[in-house]
């Protein structure tokens, strides 16, 4: 089993058990993780430099970061998206 097939099953055994609890505020939740991970995003980006040499094991969770959340913006992006011949 791919580690990516672990993730996406752990993932929706997540969000089954969110969905089951309607009383959380999970935007509100939402959104303050968001907030957190862009200030910490933005302190390692201001870290580096251009020429800087990270360790593998480094360049492996900011790779993973980012299939995450490409992951939950593509998700999101479907799930809002408007249906065809709507009108706004």
């Amino acid at each position: 089993m791919k580690a990516t097939d672990n993730w996406f099953r752990t993932l929706k055994e997540d969000m089954t058990v969110d969905a089951l609890d309607s009383e959380d505020k999970e935007g509100a939740m939402a959104k303050k993780q968001l907030y957190n991970v862009i200030e910490q995003a933005q302190e390692v980006h201001d870290m580096l430099g251009e020429d800087d040499q990270l360790e593998a094991w480094v360049q492996s969770k900011l790779t993973k970061i980012a299939s995450m959340m490409s992951a939950v913006q593509h998700h999101l992006n479907y799930e809002y998206k408007e249906e065809p011949g709507e009108i706004e």
